[in-house]
């Protein structure tokens, strides 16, 4: 796949819709991972990793 054709389907709607379905994915599972398997990490640092996730989304 070229860099033209990867450009094509992100400038659509559908591209931006399933972009920001997998970002919403990935921060949901930042979110679980962070309550049920990391729970030792302070809180402050807890959003930091949602921000972080979310900005380089």
């Amino acid at each position: 796949m070229s860099l033209d054709q990867i450009q094509t389907i992100i400038d659509t709607w559908t591209g931006v819709g399933i972009w920001l379905a997998l970002v919403a994915t990935c921060v949901a599972w930042v979110i679980y991972d962070l309550r049920t398997s990391n729970n030792h990490i302070a809180s402050m640092m807890q959003w930091v990793w949602v921000l972080t996730v979310l900005y380089s989304g």
